[in-house]
């Protein structure tokens, strides 16, 4: 059987081969990049693109080549246009990017500012713009595109899909292509959040084909929590938990859990999200801004380590208020949070404010961070326990 990476390999090429004649791409002109890697050093920006090696991905006397699968390309220039014209002089094959995933910015970097960064993938029409933003936290970009991966033998795919799952199983972590960052970035009343990126353990050990073949490589990529930018700097990090409550109030949440603590203090309870639903209205009374948020969450209880009887309504209902008081209580110190460290509106507040109240909005918006940092937002949290598992009892109650 022709193994997974093969068969991506072959669905990749038959894509750029069956593409239409005025934008065909013939394979022994061109290099593919999967994925970009954006660092400045010295007012010089610094851009690797990795390619694939097709070759590497067919197998090869019954198995997978032995070789890296693909290969990275680096060049300098005084803006990233002028880099990637550059990398011809180290690439045997103009680098084509129009089957682009993953787009890297170092942290350091971002901090700087986007925009410059941004224009030329806006203006490239070569481009389409679904391709993911990451920030590298506490690295260059550079570095996260040299680890191999053991699964997904090519790096930047793997970054993508795994942005992709965590996307819809965990609500601290979020997608953000390029069609709906620069829609953010022209958002008025809304800053932006990126997904961030980290190292796990040496880079350099992780550039190795060795790191393909163990089952836990010394190097390897982990997805983080959301980095939080006022225009387009990068100006801090969201924590974990703010992340997750970020999902919440911004009504980005399919699947969640959280654990708290049974009554009593006998135990914990792990309850999962099904469903997710938040609604926010804004108005400005006399000069001030006033937001209401209603989350409405249906929940199914996971693992209950207590002994309860999870057949008795009240318990149920009782269970409902307290995830309704812990969410309510975890939103509230995520926004307190935002306001006091970086006056950022990344709940897009102020885009709630100017659909409702244009006239108002367009006094207020001048000076929006000092306005959003002094909201107290009213928010309302309805939880309710909706689905118990295979099992309505806790196995503590079972074992004598």
């Amino acid at each position: 059987m022709k193994s997974k990476p093969y068969w991506a390999g072959v669905t990749l090429l038959s894509v750029i081969l069956l593409t239409g004649c005025w934008s065909r791409v013939e394979l022994n002109e061109y290099a593919i990049g999967m994925g970009v890697a954006v660092d400045k050093t010295g007012g010089k920006y610094d851009v690797s693109v990795q390619t694939v090696d097709p070759s590497e991905l067919s197998p090869k006397q019954g198995g997978g080549g032995g070789g890296s699968p693909v290969v990275l390309y680096k060049a300098s220039g005084d803006s990233v246009a002028e880099a990637l014209r550059d990398m011809t002089r180290t690439s045997p094959r103009k680098i084509y990017l129009g089957h682009l995933r993953i787009l890297a910015i170092g942290e350091s970097t971002a901090r700087e500012g986007l925009k410059e960064i941004l224009d030329y993938f806006k203006r490239n029409n070569a481009l389409r713009t679904d391709f993911d933003i990451v920030i590298i936290k506490d690295r260059k970009a550079e570095e996260a595109l040299k680890i191999l991966t053991p699964i997904e033998r090519i790096p930047a795919a793997q970054m993508f899909e795994s942005l992709e799952t965590s996307d819809k199983q965990l609500a601290r972590i979020m997608r953000v292509s390029m069609d709906v960052l620069l829609a953010d970035l022209t958002t008025e009343g809304k800053s932006l959040v990126l997904p961030g990126l980290g190292i796990v353990g040496s880079p350099d050990s992780g550039k190795g084909t060795e790191n393909l073949k163990m089952a836990n490589p010394p190097s390897k990529f982990r997805i983080l929590g959301l980095s939080v930018f006022k225009y387009d700097k990068l100006i801090g990090w969201l924590t974990e938990k703010e992340s997750s409550s970020y999902s919440f109030i911004t009504d980005r949440v399919d699947t969640a859990s959280f654990v708290m603590e049974c009554p009593g203090g006998s135990g914990r309870i792990t309850l999962d999200v099904i469903r997710s639903k938040t609604r926010i209205k804004g108005k400005v009374v006399q000069g001030i801004p006033k937001i209401d948020i209603l989350v409405r969450t249906e929940l199914k209880a996971g693992d209950v380590t207590c002994p309860l009887d999870l057949r008795n309504p009240e318990i149920i209902d009782d269970l409902g208020k307290t995830a309704s008081s812990q969410i309510r209580e975890s939103l509230m110190k995520t926004i307190d949070s935002v306001q006091g460290k970086y006056k950022a509106d990344i709940f897009g507040f102020g885009e709630v404010i100017r659909r409702s109240d244009p006239k108002a909005w367009s006094k207020l918006k001048e000076n929006w961070p000092q306005p959003f940092a002094e909201i107290e937002p009213n928010i309302i949290v309805d939880a309710k326990i909706r689905q118990l598992g295979a099992s309505s009892n806790s196995i503590s109650q079972s074992i004598r």
